[in-house]
């Protein structure tokens, strides 16, 4: 069974988005996963007036067994190297902080779908 993030990107931001691009999904109390983006749907949905953004879908990689449906995420794109990530906050003296290397961008509480 694989994991997906829905996440909704904004129209400034969609251009430097691509299938096949990694990302960072931190979800709180379960941890960091590794994930690439596997669709970006074209059609633009509107949250308000001024609010146009694009939905893409991250599948998340690893072992994901301990995770449920409809958590929230932080879902980090266009960052550098994911595995070097994942690498620095798994160590011990990291515990409860994120490395220092800044994601270009951040988009927050994203859905999980089964």
């Amino acid at each position: 069974m694989k994991q997906r993030i829905s996440a909704n990107v904004d129209q400034s931001d969609i251009a430097k988005v691509s299938v096949g691009d990694e990302a960072l999904a931190v979800i709180s109390e379960y941890g960091n996963y590794k994930g690439t983006v596997t669709t970006i749907n074209p059609v633009t949905q509107a949250n308000s007036r001024s609010s146009v953004t694009y939905q893409v879908t991250i599948t998340l990689e690893g072992d994901i067994s301990g995770l449920d449906s409809n958590l929230t995420a932080s879902v980090y794109l266009g960052l550098n190297n994911v595995d070097e990530m994942l690498e620095e906050t798994e160590k011990p003296e990291n515990a409860g902080e994120r490395s220092g290397n800044a994601p270009e961008r951040r988009k927050d509480e994203r859905k999980m779908e089964e």
